[in-house]
């Protein structure tokens, strides 16, 4: 009962933690009491993948999230879909289908609809050396736009990590702390991410040194 119960908090944490999820709760709660009917507007810069989709049907992928003192294991399964790959999450309904340019039916490639599959993110197709790229977020109402906030995200260096060669991607809100995140160069998936209170790492899926 006591891993389950930390299962459901890590996934609650990392819905929580996904930078706009959090920053749509927030404008919402501050914003709403003035406002009728608002609706949130994302707009992304433009993006130049260089690669497509790069993993396949059959592989299954394990984070470590930890947040305080607390930990869960959460493990992501690859499996064939009708013309997509589906990504889903052990022990949850949680799933999305890619099509081969790394998006779901959002279209969006900052994130997809289920903010906690973390494997891969569409905008991890477009990463390399130097690369630079910005979201904004704003708030529609009465035919006007309020900007909420902007995301910039930089390819800060490129370096191996557990053996594995990455790109080192910060991303910084403008409202929070930024996150910093390792993406295998080959995969093109999340080898690591640091932000504000936790830590997720890929501990099998991969070949990996210790």
């Amino acid at each position: 009962m006591e891993a389950k119960k930390e299962l459901s908090q890590a996934k609650v944490a990392l819905i929580a933690l996904a930078v706009l999820v959090a920053v749509m709760v927030f404008s919402m709660l501050t914003l709403k009491p003035q406002l009728d009917n608002p609706v949130f507007l994302i707009k992304e810069g433009k993006l130049a993948k260089n690669t497509d989709l790069h993993i396949a049907s059959g592989e299954s992928y394990t984070y470590v999230y930890t947040a305080g003192n607390g930990s869960a294991n959460l493990t992501y399964a690859v499996i064939g879909g009708p013309g997509c790959t589906i990504i889903s999450l052990a022990g949850t309904s949680a799933m999305i289908c890619l099509d081969s340019r790394g998006n779901d039916n959002s279209g969006q490639n900052s994130s997809y609809s289920v903010p906690a599959l973390i494997l891969t993110k569409p905008w991890m197709l477009a990463v390399g050396d130097g690369w630079r790229w910005n979201v904004s977020t704003y708030l529609v109402f009465d035919k006007m736009e309020k900007h909420i906030s902007d995301v910039n995200y930089t390819a800060i260096r490129r370096e191996y990590y557990k053996g594995r060669e990455a790109y080192v991607i910060k991303i910084a809100p403008s409202d929070s702390e930024p996150i910093i995140d390792w993406v295998d160069s080959e995969k093109r998936i999340l080898l690591r991410e640091d932000g504000p209170g936790y830590e997720i790492e890929l501990v099998d899926g991969l070949p990996l040194e210790k």
